[in-house]
């Protein structure tokens, strides 16, 4: 994971989705109504929590308790190793005839003195009737993008979360450190990201996971000590992080269902009055880093995070800076003049988005 083993990115690119450019044709040919004007969001991960079928223990040297960070360290450890951040944004269109997701993923990839970005945009038309889909397919050979499901929130997560591993495969990371927004474990697509986070560590790459908002209760419900006294592990994680640049102590979640979903984590909060998010390992990666295979060992990853937490220099919105570019580049990606022009679905003037510059 050393800098002589690096694959030199000269450019940064746009990768387009294998249905994107027909989904666009079909939504430009046919008569949508709008009923509002289009939405940007970020994904909700507060509901992609643990399975409550799982064990909670301690991990083997932690104890429970805070552990104070070293930015310094930090610094001296980000000398040695490139990164990357992926992070993603969402554009949504909803009208009479189903809801229209554009979608930007993005990874943001450390150069020696810049980050360069590889983005890919994906569009789905989800719809519920049936014969919606049988109308676009009367005019169009390929018809992947659209999508009839009953229940469009999930069947989006799938996608996006299917999407995402593809497309950071597609990119070929090799002996990177890899910073992803988003939950490790994560509803009936946890097999998938599994078996995405084998072949990262196959290509010599760590893969490291960030919850920035979770309703979990399994540390206060299952750690005899916190029982009763919290009202959520992140009520326990800010008491415990009281003046912050901390972390708590390392956890493993085991579903006792299948064991192979199971990972390591622990709490860390950068700033006193800042909320707490969580850091999630699959645990063989945690095991990997104990046989050194990447060349780092857990304490002074949790000091390189809060260092890039630190150089991004957002007390306000506390972020990895890796992923902060990479969520930059996905909004504006987004916002491009002519993404917008192709969809052909205006007439409506917009409001709230115009101030966030989607709509400019």
């Amino acid at each position: 994971m050393s800098s002589n083993s690096k694959k030199k990115q000269k450019r940064g690119k746009i990768i387009f989705h294998k249905h994107f450019k027909e989904t666009v044709k079909m939504i430009k040919n046919a008569d949508f109504q709008l009923v509002n004007d289009p939405t940007n969001d970020d994904f909700d991960f507060s509901s992609y929590t643990f399975p409550p079928n799982g064990i909670i223990e301690i991990l083997k040297d932690e104890k429970l308790t805070s552990y104070n960070l070293d930015a310094k360290n930090g610094a001296k450890i980000a000398e040695n190793f490139f990164f990357a951040g992926y992070d993603e944004s969402f554009l949504t269109f909803d009208s009479l005839q189903g809801q229209v997701k554009a979608t930007c993923h993005s990874l943001a990839i450390s150069d020696k003195s810049d980050y360069l970005p590889i983005c890919m945009p994906t569009l789905y038309l989800y719809t519920r009737s049936q014969m919606v889909k049988e109308g676009i397919e009367k005019e169009n050979e390929n018809v992947g993008g659209v999508v009839v499901t009953q229940d469009l929130g999930k069947q989006g997560n799938t996608d996006y979360l299917e999407d995402r591993d593809d497309f950071i495969k597609q990119s070929e990371l090799s002996n990177y450190i890899l910073f992803i927004d988003g939950p490790l474990i994560g509803g009936n697509k946890t097999f998938g990201t599994i078996k995405f986070v084998k072949d990262l560590h196959d290509s010599n790459t760590l893969p490291i996971f960030f919850v920035k908002n979770s309703s979990s209760n399994l540390i206060v419900e299952y750690i005899k000590e916190l029982k009763n006294k919290f009202h959520s592990d992140l009520h326990w994680a800010w008491e415990v992080m009281k003046k912050g640049a901390q972390r708590t102590c390392f956890f493993t979640y085991t579903d006792q269902t299948n064991t192979d979903q199971a990972k390591v984590f622990c709490y860390l909060k950068a700033f006193k009055k800042k909320t707490p998010q969580r850091i999630e390992l699959y645990v063989d990666t945690e095991k990997l880093m104990k046989q050194k295979k990447f060349n780092i060992g857990i304490n002074d990853l949790m000091d390189l995070i809060y260092y890039l937490i630190l150089v991004n220099g957002e007390v306000e919105c506390p972020q990895i800076r890796p992923i902060a570019i990479a969520e930059k580049y996905a909004r504006e990606i987004l916002k491009m003049q002519n993404f917008y022009k192709e969809l052909k679905f205006y007439g409506l003037t917009p409001t709230s988005n115009q101030d966030r510059g989607f709509m400019s």
